[in-house]
């Protein structure tokens, strides 16, 4: 059964739905979401580089070992799979590092 059961509807100029449209494409919101979030006193948190600083290193060699995966592709017409899930599973271990600092 759906909780919100009242609808509410709202003129904007083309000024205003640009913005509203703005901030929900920032926030990854649909309109409805934003909306929401405003009226419970939402309020984004200030941006932190320091966890994409704390990978960055990481994520350059990840970026080398994957050029040299293609190279070897391109030469030998094969993958190294060892090396390639090495990549894929420090990748993966980034991204929830990332997610769990930001709360996603």
């Amino acid at each position: 059964m759906r909780i919100r059961n009242v609808e509410k509807s709202l003129y904007l100029s083309k000024e205003e739905n640009k913005l509203l449209l703005d901030k929900c494409k920032k926030l990854n919101l649909n309109q409805s979401d934003y909306i929401r979030k405003i009226i419970n006193n939402y309020e984004p948190k200030k941006y932190d580089g320091s966890i994409f600083e704390k990978h960055n290193n990481d994520i350059k060699d990840i970026n080398l070992k994957l050029e040299a995966i293609i190279e070897s592709i391109n030469k030998y017409g094969y993958i190294d799979k060892r090396k390639y899930d090495y990549c894929i599973n420090k990748l993966d271990f980034i991204m929830i590092d990332i997610k769990q600092n930001l709360e996603i």
